[in-house]
């Protein structure tokens, strides 16, 4: 009798976490700071990728330099969607980089040792991103103990890299040897994180001027609402 009980709970149990993830609907909120894009996007509806909304992201997450997009891997929008559901923030997901062309990342490359010259980015398998108001301590930890893949901490940039990978982990700049003890503040401004993210991947090249903001209009940017193009469907 007690067999057959632990058999129905157990059947019950799995019922019932199926049922929760036929029913779940996923989705990302992200802006991006190099576009100045914003979007709500649902990618996941009832355990069913959604064809529409992996489209979209892929415009979303494109190389902004190029103009390209790539296939990004859905198994890293489920990593994002998890990490920034484990964070409790309602806050956009910021986004530093997702998708590179290879030209993109040589010449990053060329220009620091910071960037790998097979990097994630270039399958559409990695992203760099911070979410405001979440220390970067919460966020790291967060994400390297979900182990969707690699996680790198950029302790003076404010911002880390996930990609789907082999699981490891590593960090750069101060404060390194123990991702317990206190971390720099956030970005402030969407500008310092730029300028912070410049410094990190040493890409004078691509550095706009005026990253403090101030009265000079060049370095004031408008927020876009995320449009896909019309063929990214």
């Amino acid at each position: 009798m007690r067999f057959k009980s632990f058999v129905y709970i157990f059947l019950f149990i799995l019922y019932a976490n199926s049922s929760h993830a036929l029913a779940e609907v996923r989705s990302l909120r992200m802006y991006n700071i190099h576009t100045r894009e914003k979007a709500h996007i649902i990618f996941k509806r009832d355990g069913v990728y959604d064809r529409v909304g992996l489209a979209k992201i892929n415009w979303f997450l494109r190389d902004w330099r190029q103009g390209k997009q790539v296939q990004i891997d859905p198994r890293l929008l489920d990593a994002v969607w998890s990490i920034h559901r484990a964070t409790g923030s309602s806050k956009a997901i910021h986004v530093l980089c997702g998708y590179r062309t290879s030209k993109t990342n040589s010449l990053l490359a060329s220009n620091s040792s910071g960037v790998a010259k097979r990097s994630k980015h270039m399958l559409g398998e990695a992203i760099d991103f911070y979410i405001p108001g979440v220390s970067l301590e919460k966020l790291s930890l967060i994400s390297i103990k979900q182990q969707h893949g690699g996680v790198g901490i950029y302790n003076d940039s404010g911002f880390v890299h996930v990609d789907i990978g082999k699981v490891r982990t590593w960090q750069q700049g101060h404060n390194k040897s123990s991702i317990s003890k206190k971390q720099p503040s956030q970005p402030s401004t969407v500008s310092t994180a730029l300028a912070a993210y410049d410094a990190a991947l040493l890409k004078p090249r691509y550095k706009q001027a005026n990253y403090g903001g101030g009265n000079n209009k060049s370095s004031q940017h408008t927020k876009q609402t995320f449009r896909a193009p019309s063929n990214s469907n």
